[in-house]
């Protein structure tokens, strides 16, 4: 019997209404992660749907797609449905679906409200982010307040933007929820790497950062510090951006990091 901790898991969830599991249906992705407030992308893969699944697949639904190996499977996005294709390849037929990131509620959804003067930036922020169908992830933003009140009539997420140049923050979605940090702080907690635990390939500096790729790794998002060990580069690096794939025998996480310092 193959050892559970090493089976790979992925399941695709839309609307509640449809549950495919990877066994046994065969499920390549590519998913996209950055620190940027434009949402992030992907598409996905799934090899021969009936057709009346198919048709139940729409735009704009929701999708959570989740992976992992053995019982370890956590979300690695959930997104807004923005194109399905299907095409013929040898005997196979692939399903290929184009994902956003919160992309419906981010990109669309207005505010138009004013607060009182001395108004703490925080409140605002929260304000808005309660009028989108999107959590917060977290919001760490200094002790600021707009001293003469706040007025915005335009879409919440050039709302946020706008605070987020203000005050010199970092905004971005991730696996529907809004991230607006210090750049200085990092999000989450610690996820040790090292070659016996996840890590495929060395590190490499390209262009002031560095390049790395691991196993699969659902955890791994933008701003989480990872603690590199036993590797010619080791330390603490924040993550910048990267990709979570499943492609044949890939199933991997890459990612840009920065040397992080406390």
């Amino acid at each position: 019997m193959a050892n559970q901790l090493f089976i790979q898991n992925k399941v695709v969830k839309i609307n509640n209404n449809i549950t495919l599991n990877s066994p046994p249906f065969y499920i390549d992705f590519a998913t996209k992660f950055d620190t940027e407030s434009d949402s992030n992308t992907g598409s996905i893969e799934i090899f021969n749907l009936s057709s009346q699944t198919i048709k139940k697949i729409t735009k704009e639904e929701n999708l959570l797609l989740k992976a992992g190996y053995g019982n370890d499977v956590g979300v690695i996005t959930e997104s807004d449905i923005v194109e399905i294709k299907t095409r013929w390849e040898s005997k196979d037929k692939i399903t290929e679906i184009v994902i956003s990131e919160s992309s419906k509620e981010w990109l669309n959804k207005k505010i138009n409200r004013t607060w009182k003067k001395n108004i703490k930036v925080e409140r605002v922020a929260k304000d808005i982010i309660d009028n989108l169908d999107i959590s917060i992830g977290k919001i760490d933003i200094p002790n600021k307040r707009y001293a003469k009140g706040k007025t915005f009539s335009t879409t919440c997420k050039k709302a946020l933007e706008e605070i987020a140049n203000d005050f010199d923050l970092k905004l971005h979605v991730s696996k529907g929820n809004i991230y607006l940090l210090n750049p200085e702080k990092s999000a989450e907690k610690i996820i040790n790497i090292s070659p016996n635990n996840g890590l495929i390939e060395y590190p490499e500096l390209n262009n002031g950062n560095y390049k790395a790729k691991m196993l699969l790794n659902y955890r791994i998002r933008p701003d989480i510090i990872l603690n590199l060990k036993d590797t010619k580069v080791t330390g603490k690096f924040r993550v910048i951006n990267g990709e979570h794939i499943a492609s044949g025998n890939d199933f991997k996480t890459e990612v840009v990091m920065e040397k992080y310092e406390w």
